[in-house]
């Protein structure tokens, strides 16, 4: 290994050992997203067909091999802690360790490394306490215990919030105190007080290792139990085998991972622990146990098609119905592109004896039409009464190479017999456009309003307004409901279907618009930017784009139901349409 490099403490940097683990984390994050992706994907695709099926409306025969349980929903958390790892974590790190291979670089910003390791503590808080949820259920499944009622899907989605909000609560500790900071013993972001981590390690992951340990004990003794009263009871040997195999096989998914998450997390909490005690830090040593304990995120989707015989039959399903779609999909794009070839050919063949024309939304810079006289007008647009089109104008400034777009709109109206009439305007954006305020902002990397008072007038009074419209609507709205519904129940309720669509975009857009107009306002008045801050903010507010038709189809029945049909009878009315 190459160690010239020196690290702070006079120790020999591994830089071999980093770029290894690098190259490794960046395989295990490539691996692990696509897999636990494809793996979400799957039992998401399950559990539609699962409804579809209790509703009548499944018409492949038999029932989805994977349906909507608390065990089903558990999995499916844990494969969504696995792919965040993978795609957020994993790429954190390989990012922290560039910082000790390229000492020019300086150490990352405290910002940055509170950020990546509070994230990446709480992630696998979670994942933890998910495997040791998962064990109780388990256990309560095959005792058949009355406490089975609390692991039905509800519940079980109450647990999987309740597991985000105690991860991250156990953090806030240490997030108030700022422990979390660039570590230049490990090279990479994490806890820099030894007290917080010896809690991290010896407490905080004591709590899941020591519920699965339990689970794993428990649900080996309830099968060799249940075996031994079977025997007892006069069956016969080759039944209590089967039934022995038969609980076996359902239990041995979550033997699996349990065991392999076991293997991967007592060698870290054993390094960290004695490394803190003892004092001595052995940097290879500890890139290699790291390395070992990635693998896991990894390999749990593997587990899951290689001990589960129904996770294999919905990987089957699901790149089945994937391959059909697509070719469904690209048959219908290679009939429409065949008819739009056919109706370009056939307008061509018409534009071809149309004679010289000349269109009335051409201006001068004055705003005087520009027409030769060998030309005569039409209406391109085909348009009755009015033509609206804009036309760019480039002028250049004298003081600068750079030309400056000023862009004009001419309206004008046509009369019956084609010629335009006197009545028009222009509509210009002088306030903005012509006096240049936007550019590019160097302090928040983007194309955005390099004025200030124009952002203040921005996000203090443009924005102000629609912000002010949606809350009193929402206040309105709750209060008329809750009006009618000390009334009428019936009323109320059905009132609070009709608008909970609206009730969803509004507080989401709410959620999501106001940090940013508070974080600019402030910005601008104190004169001081946080960039980590500002990126995650934006980041929050572009969520609203990807999640409203998620609101659509989970608050609106009909657009539900609109989902819900058929996808090769929506494929025949797109080809019918544009055929």
């Amino acid at each position: 290994m190459n160690t010239s490099t020196v690290s702070p403490g006079d120790a020999p940097l591994p830089e071999g050992w980093i770029i290894a683990a690098q190259a490794w984390a960046l395989t295990v994050a490539c691996v692990g997203g696509v897999g636990n992706l494809v793996t979400l994907s799957t039992i998401a695709h399950q559990l539609y067909l699962d409804r579809m099926w209790r509703r009548g409306r499944y018409q492949h025969g038999k029932r989805p091999v994977v349906s909507l349980e608390g065990d089903t929903l558990l999995l499916l958390h844990l494969s969504f802690c696995d792919f965040l790892y993978c795609t957020i974590n994993l790429p954190l790190t390989i990012v922290t360790y560039g910082y000790a291979i390229d000492p020019k670089k300086g150490d990352p910003s405290k910002v940055f490394c509170t950020g990546a390791a509070l994230f990446r503590y709480v992630n696998a808080l979670a994942e933890w306490t998910t495997l040791g949820l998962l064990t109780v259920q388990r256990c309560v499944d095959l005792g058949r215990f009355r406490g089975a009622r609390f692991f039905r899907p509800r519940p079980t989605i109450f647990f999987i919030v309740a597991i985000w909000v105690g991860s991250v609560l156990l953090q806030m500790g240490a997030l108030t105190e700022g422990h979390f900071n660039y570590d230049e013993e490990t090279y990479k972001c994490d806890m820099t007080k030894p007290e917080a981590r010896i809690f991290f390690y010896s407490l905080e992951s004591l709590l899941p290792c020591g519920l699965m340990l339990t689970g794993c004990l428990s649900i080996i003794f309830q099968i060799w139990r249940n075996t031994r009263k079977l025997r007892a009871a006069g069956m016969p040997r080759d039944l209590v085998h089967q039934r022995f195999r038969k609980m076996l096989k359902s239990t041995a998914l979550l033997l699996a991972l349990l065991l392999l998450f076991l293997a991967c997390i007592i060698p870290i909490c054993v390094y960290n622990i004695m490394m803190l005690v003892t004092g001595r830090n052995q940097v290879s040593l500890g890139i290699g146990i790291f390395m070992f304990y990635w693998l896991q995120y990894a390999v749990n989707f593997m587990i899951y098609a290689a001990s589960n015989t129904n996770y294999r039959k919905a990987y089957k399903y699901f790149f089945r119905s994937v391959a059909e779609n697509a070719r469904n999909f690209f048959k219908a794009r290679t009939r429409r592109g065949e008819t739009s070839t056919l109706r370009g050919s056939r307008l061509s063949s018409n534009i071809t004896q149309v004679p010289d024309v000349c269109s009335t939304d051409l201006v001068s810079p004055h705003g005087t039409e520009v027409c030769p006289s060998s030309f005569h007008l039409i209406n391109f647009h085909t348009l009755k009464d009015s033509h609206l089109e804009g036309h760019p104008l480039q002028h250049l400034d004298d003081k600068s190479s750079l030309p400056t777009i000023r862009r004009h709109f001419h309206y004008s109206s046509i009369s019956s017999d084609g010629t335009p009439s006197s009545r028009r305007s222009t509509l210009t954006m002088e306030t903005t456009i012509q006096e240049g305020h936007f550019a590019y902002d160097r302090s928040s990397f983007k194309c955005d309003l390099s004025n200030t008072s124009a952002r203040v007038y921005f996000y203090c009074l443009q924005s102000l307004l629609p912000c002010i419209l949606m809350l009193t609507g929402c206040c309105s709205i709750i209060c008329q409901v809750r009006r009618n519904t000390t009334k009428l129940l019936a009323a109320g309720m059905a009132m609070m279907r009709s608008t909970a669509l609206l009730l969803a975009l509004l507080l989401l857009f709410l959620f999501c618009v106001i940090p940013i107009c508070v974080h600019n306002v402030e910005t601008l008045l104190t004169g001081q930017i946080n960039i980590p801050l500002n990126i995650a903010i934006y980041m929050l507010y572009w969520v609203q784009y990807g999640v409203n038709f998620f609101v659509y189809a989970a608050v609106n029945p009909r657009f539900r139901k609109a989902c819900k049909e058929d996808q090769h009878h929506h494929l025949r009315l797109i080809s019918t349409h544009y055929l």
